[in-house]
């Protein structure tokens, strides 16, 4: 395949020489590490997030033959109330030197165990393997639509073009560790790269020649990577700042880059993050009617859902009052009530593991049969089945805390939407805030939060019921939650809930107008 066929746009410009695109930021910088030379080439990165050193990215490309190996791997750590979180993602892709695609490979570390995604690509289809917690399952998919190129192919193209001084260039292509579950690696994005222009950049306490361009990608299209190329093409920096969190990627020997000595348990991205509401809430754990109003400090504010008990009312860009009453949820939309996401298998919720099926079936023994029941069962279930609430794991999958009882309210929220689906019931997970008096050192803050939502019958309709598995056995749910973001886990869609809650952090800001 040409590889003129996977760009889609090329402008030119004779005054202008362009060059060259909480974990959803992290993932937009991997970008840097696939916008390379059409060489061969070995490269590492120091990874910095807010001011604190937080671990590294190596890439390379070799050819053998008439085959081109390109590899990423990154590894970083964050601090989270004193804990440190280990999250490590690796891909490597395999073509030829037509830029016909042979293999890809990819490996997510976040929780304790590895999830591996193996890919062949044939003439018409493409054969998965999906490892995780020791299990494995096969599948194939037909070849992704469209035209795209392999990512070899693409950043030589890519490079044609900017020695041919494009200001602008966009492109369809695959990247190998680019999204937040193995399968999302499979599906095409658009990287674009805008508003290239000469500059100098301070390198080793010397200024150099450099491009800057804006980078994004249509998986995370509100992220923007500013990118410094030196005069051959290769990325020296880039910065990336999603809501309050800022991350650089700095080019650097091994030795550097590797070099964690000062690091610690990485920069602490928990209690940075609580919001602080313009008063306290008393009896937060029995709240089961509250107002409250929203707002961003800088930019837009996304849309958060109308869901269940709760209802969002817009004013302006930058402003809503979101309202929940536990009382009085609303019926769910009729799309939702036949949407098969909610009740199929995922990476993230693996309904159909024999284990998440095995510990369901313990779960709900003696609820009866009520769904709202057996949900609740279910709720309180996780609740003492996660023995070690433990803020030290990342994300990890339902299979996995099946079998390591470990996490915090990822793990909580992701292990009872499994488990829910296992039992036949529609689920999904929310994201957003929780009020807590008091948490890490910290009084009267909303932190950002998970948990689940069932669909259930409720006088006769579908609605989504909420239920928080951290709270323990007397409470099932509380209005002092704000859900900013829903989703079904669904593959592919892992990272969207968390990136619209990434773009405010740093900005969020709540005012209590009631609660009773």
């Amino acid at each position: 395949m040409p590889a003129s066929q996977g760009w889609t746009r090329a402008r030119f410009s004779p005054d202008i020489r362009a060059r060259a695109p909480w974990f959803t930021a992290i993932v937009a910088a991997l970008v840097l590490c696939g916008m390379v030379r059409a060489d061969d080439y070995d490269r590492w990165y120091a990874i910095q997030m807010s001011g604190g050193r937080a671990g590294w990215c190596h890439a390379s490309q070799k050819t053998d033959g008439d085959r081109i190996t390109t590899s990423n791997e990154m590894k970083f750590k964050i601090g989270r109330a004193k804990e440190a979180v280990g999250i490590g993602i690796e891909g490597r892709f395999v073509e030829t030197k037509e830029g016909k695609p042979i293999s890809m490979t990819t490996i997510m570390r976040l929780g304790a165990t590895p999830t591996t995604m193996e890919a062949t690509y044939g003439e018409k289809e493409v054969k998965v393997t999906l490892t995780q917690s020791g299990s494995s399952s096969e599948s194939t998919r037909p070849l992704p639509e469209g035209v795209w190129l392999t990512p070899a192919a693409a950043a030589e193209f890519a490079n044609r073009r900017l020695a041919a001084r494009a200001d602008t260039i966009e492109g369809r292509t695959v990247d190998a560790v680019g999204g937040m579950d193995p399968l999302a690696a499979l599906d095409p994005i658009v990287i674009t790269h805008r508003d290239c222009r000469p500059t100098t950049l301070e390198v080793g306490g010397k200024h150099v020649p450099v491009t800057r361009c804006i980078t994004t990608t249509s998986t995370q299209p509100s992220v923007e990577s500013v990118e410094y190329l030196d005069d051959q093409g290769i990325p020296v920096r880039s910065e990336t700042k999603l809501g309050g969190i800022s991350m650089t990627m700095t080019a650097a020997t091994k030795e550097e880059a590797t070099d964690d000595r000062a690091a610690g348990i990485g920069p602490e991205m928990m209690t940075t993050t609580f919001v602080k509401p313009d008063r306290p809430i008393p009896l937060a754990r029995s709240t089961t009617k509250a107002t409250y109003r929203v707002s961003t400090s800088e930019g837009k504010l996304p849309a958060f859902p109308t869901t269940g008990a709760q209802r969002v009312i817009p004013d302006g860009d930058a402003a809503a009052t979101v309202e929940l009453d536990l009382k009085h949820a609303a019926p769910a939309p009729e799309a939702d009530r036949t949407d098969a996401a909610y009740t199929k298998a995922s990476t993230t919720l693996n309904c159909n593991d024999p284990e998440v099926r095995r510990i369901a079936a313990l779960g709900v023994a003696g609820a009866g049969e009520s769904k709202a029941a057996r949900a609740e069962a279910l709720r309180r279930f996780v609740y003492d089945f996660i023995d070690q609430k433990d803020l030290g794991v990342g994300f990890a999958n339902a299979s996995e805390t099946a079998r390591s009882k470990r996490g915090d309210c990822t793990e909580h929220g992701v292990l009872l939407a499994a488990l829910l689906r296992a039992e036949g019931i529609p689920s999904r997970v929310a994201c957003g805030l929780i009020y807590a008096a008091g948490f890490a050192g910290s009084r009267n803050i909303f932190g950002y939060h998970m948990w689940s939502q069932a669909l259930l019958d409720v006088d006769g309709k579908p609605t989504w019921v909420d239920l928080d598995a951290t709270l323990g056995p007397s409470t099932s749910f509380d209005a002092t939650h704000i859900a900013l973001a829903t989703s079904a886990l669904a593959d592919g869609q892992t990272q969207d809930a968390l990136l619209s809650i990434a773009t405010i952090i740093g900005r969020f800001q709540i005012k209590v107008e009631s609660a009773e």
